[in-house]
C-alpha cells in the first residue's frame, strides 16, 4: 500500500468509526498533537482531514 493509499484508508477508517463526527474527532487529534510538538504527526492527520473533507463532499449520505 502507497502512503496515498494508507491516508485514504486511514480517512475511510474514521468516518466509519466516527460518523459525523469524524472532523471533530481529527480536530480534537491535531490538537493532542500539537500539544505534544509532534509536527509530524500534525500533518499526516491534516492529510486524513482533508481526504476527509472530499470523501463527504463526493458522498451525500449523511455520516
Amino acid at each position: 500500500m502507497t502512503p496515498q493509499q494508507e491516508l485514504w484508508a486511514c480517512a475511510s477508517t474514521v468516518l466509519s468509526q466516527h460518523g459525523g463526527d469524524a472532523p471533530l474527532f481529527v480536530a480534537n487529534r491535531i490538537g493532542e498533537l500539537a500539544l505534544a510538538g509532534d509536527t509530524d504527526g500534525i500533518r499526516v492527520w491534516k492529510a486524513i482531514a482533508a481526504r476527509i473533507d472530499q470523501l463527504t463532499k463526493a458522498d451525500p449520505t449523511p455520516h
